[in-house]
């Protein structure tokens, strides 16, 4: 059997999933991983309400099972229930019970997040390799530390720790009201103590201009090499293939303005509105979309745009679905955009989710905290020894996981986007920082009282 790349992610609300059924046996082989309490090592997988030989029967969640594949694992420490999720369609399961409707690829025992099992490929005889992680998550926060709760000993250390700081922008050094209180003399007293400095934002509705103004503001001259722009990414990663075709943005006039002067042909809107006739089948509008018209697409760039409509959306879900040959590329992947701790806007996360799911394909993601980015930052930077850089973000799923992506240590600035309580409530271990901050104001302290030791 082998595995169809379905994808079970943790979800706690509760709705069924699709059923899919499994005619083969499939065995588990479970592997330690940080002191897990797993009895046992393979697990036949067979038609529902069968024994194990030598295990106890599967449990089941009712008759809902007739049409799947219910497996009980042996011990589990501390496991009550099992929320699984497929394509965002999830099924809860009481006790240690899990019922398995597709081939896996994770499932997540969400009880003090004790238990995860990172579920890889199939191998070549047919066994599905089970990897058990004990508390991580909780791990994870116990060692993690407030920069200033740390002894003298552990910020002199912590700061000979990274050659290079590499930072967010948005939220960790300026917010929608202006700079962030400290950032200034803080970027000061890096660069004195020899830091390398640079700079990746999620951002594309800036220029490389107005960044550079915003750091020089800052008293930080950043050179354009020193930061990383989605829109010059995406620029980057188009040229590297050879892109030849036009490309359909949906973005802002500064991403699309970059594409063009790259010599691409960009094709946006449309920017007119359909009007509404009040008629029962007025989606017919967008017949037209499924028709090939115009040059040859063959590409399809998402990031932030303020005047995104369900047009656009279905004229990039049509480009995509005419072509499988059509590269579907994101930018930024935020669902939520914060401009102060009072006011925050919808990201174009939900979007790209839309067109993931509608179209069946998976955006190559160029801005954090994607595996491409991380591979440009890791060469553009000419980093050898990542664990010698330190990340500073202010969200836990783009800088803390692009960070983790990257084997960077990991600093989270509790200036922006995620309050205290959201960072101790979070239960992903690859989202955790190692290190916390109100603000890069508490470097100014670190400094002061680090230097003051040292005198």
């Amino acid at each position: 059997m082998r595995s169809n790349g379905t994808t079970f992610h943790v979800n706690r609300r509760s709705h069924r999933c699709r059923p899919v059924h499994l005619q083969q046996a499939v065995r588990f082989h479970f592997v330690r991983s940080v002191r897990p309490s797993v009895q046992g090592g393979v697990l036949p997988l067979n038609k529902p309400k069968q024994n194990v030989s030598g295990q106890p029967p599967f449990q089941t969640a009712g008759d809902d099972v007739s049409d799947g594949v219910c497996v009980r694992f042996v011990t589990v420490e501390h496991s009550s229930r099992w929320t699984v999720s497929v394509s965002g369609q999830t099924s809860t399961l009481p006790g240690c019970a899990l019922q398995i409707r597709a081939s896996l690829a994770q499932i997540v025992c969400p009880v003090l997040s004790s238990v995860r099992c990172s579920i890889g490929t199939f191998d070549p005889f047919g066994n599905l390799h089970i990897h058990l992680y004990h508390r991580m998550a909780e791990q994870a926060k116990k060692e993690m530390k407030h920069i200033l709760e740390l002894s003298k000993a552990e910020r002199r250390l912590f700061l000979h720790s990274f050659d290079t700081l590499m930072s967010d922008c948005d939220g960790v050094l300026w917010n929608f009201t202006g700079p962030i209180p400290g950032v200034d003399k803080a970027l000061q007293l890096l660069r004195t103590d020899g830091k390398k400095l640079a700079f990746i934002s999620n951002n594309g509705m800036r220029t490389m201009e107005e960044y550079q103004k915003k750091f020089h503001s800052l008293g930080i001259d950043a050179l354009e090499e020193e930061i990383v722009h989605p829109a010059l990414t995406t620029v980057h990663y188009l040229k590297s293939i050879r892109m030849r075709d036009a490309v359909y943005c949906i973005g802002t006039e500064v991403f699309k303005d970059y594409l063009r002067k790259a010599g691409f042909k960009v094709l946006d809107g449309p920017k007119e509105r359909f009007p509404d006739s009040r008629e029962a089948n007025q989606v017919r509008v967008y017949s037209d979309y499924f028709e090939q018209h115009g040059p040859k697409v063959g590409a399809v760039v998402i990031d932030i745009d303020v005047n995104l409509s369900l047009q656009h959306l279905m004229k990039a879900k049509c480009y995509l679905e005419r072509d499988p040959n059509c590269v579907f590329i994101a930018g930024a992947t935020d669902y939520i955009i914060p401009l102060d701790s009072s006011m925050d806007v919808i990201g174009p996360g939900y979007f790209i989710d839309i067109l993931e799911r509608s179209t069946g394909r998976k955006a190559l993601i160029l801005g954090k905290p994607g595996k491409a980015l991380a591979q440009v930052v890791l060469e553009q930077f000419q980093i050898t020894e990542p664990k010698r850089v330190l990340f500073v973000g202010d969200m836990m799923p783009q800088d803390m996981g692009f960070g983790t992506e990257c084997g960077f240590q990991k600093l989270l600035m509790l200036s922006g986007g995620t309050p205290k309580d959201a960072l101790l409530a979070q239960t992903e271990p690859n989202q955790l920082p190692n290190y916390y901050a109100d603000s890069f104001a508490d470097f100014i302290e670190l400094y002061n009282e680090t230097m003051h030791v040292e005198e």
